[in-house]
């Protein structure tokens, strides 16, 4: 009796180490962060210079242009998902490796109403610190002019419009999420508890931002992103996520 309640702890104990186990072979090592890094500046670099040769060979009077600059951001953008799928063993090494795969529509619902919920607490928070940091618009078009185009929106081609939304609303969110929620996130999970990690990748990726003005809602932001990965398992909900405060604010500035 004794032997088979013995017996029944260990393998309850093995079946309690299962997930950790599973999620530490799941974990991005430090190689594989450094190489996907790697990776992706030289791919990027190859491609921005090809480009920008290109253009001088062919159509030198573009290079003054808007359409060459866009096109190369978002080329650089586009270079990290690419990378990480060399680097990681394809499509399912992104999905299984980086969480970028669909949970369900229930997390999906979770992470707009999350969205909803930063994007309101954060511009409470700035109305509060105004007369310190600007005006909620001042910081809005900072956030925007720093990481993203449309402030060319008044001179845009209907060209430049495309790449600057396509970089706006998608490839830098894709690239900011398998790069923080995604690559650091499962890299430091190797080492941290998810609490911290999250804490960790906001902060990270609030400094990332630069401006001081921009640093607290991208702060901000990266808590709210960092719980709804470890909440669902899924970068692509933290895209969702991204993507849709963008909008947000894209259709802010074009309003006002």
């Amino acid at each position: 009796m004794m032997t088979t309640t013995l017996a029944r702890t260990k393998v309850e104990a093995r079946g309690a180490a299962t997930p950790r186990a599973s999620q530490l072979q799941q974990a991005i090592s430090g190689k594989e962060l450094l190489r996907t890094l790697g990776t992706w500046i030289v791919l990027a670099a190859i491609i921005g210079i090809t480009t920008w040769a290109i253009v001088a060979l062919i159509a030198p009077a573009w290079q003054s242009a808007n359409e060459p600059a866009l096109l190369i951001a978002a080329e650089v953008y586009a270079s990290l998902p690419i990378a990480a799928l060399l680097n990681l063993g394809g499509w399912k090494g992104v999905r299984d490796r980086l969480g970028f795969r669909f949970t369900s529509w229930g997390d999906i619902g979770l992470a707009i109403v999350v969205s909803i919920l930063t994007f309101a607490g954060s511009a409470g928070v700035y109305a509060l610190l105004t007369p310190i940091l600007g005006s909620p618009q001042q910081v809005l078009e900072t956030l925007l002019s720093s990481g993203t185009d449309v402030t060319r929106f008044p001179t845009a081609t209907p060209v430049d419009l495309v790449l600057i939304l396509v970089r706006a609303l998608f490839l830098a969110g894709l690239a900011e999420e398998l790069l923080y929620r995604g690559l650091l996130f499962g890299w430091l999970s190797r080492y941290l508890s998810v609490g911290l990690v999250s804490v960790v990748t906001a902060v990270v990726f609030g400094l990332q931002h630069y401006y001081p003005t921009v640093m607290l809602i991208a702060f901000l932001y990266g808590l709210a992103a960092g719980f709804i990965r470890a909440r669902t398992g899924s970068t692509l909900n933290t895209l969702v996520m991204h993507g849709l405060l963008l909008a947000v604010a894209v259709l802010r500035m074009g309003v006002s």
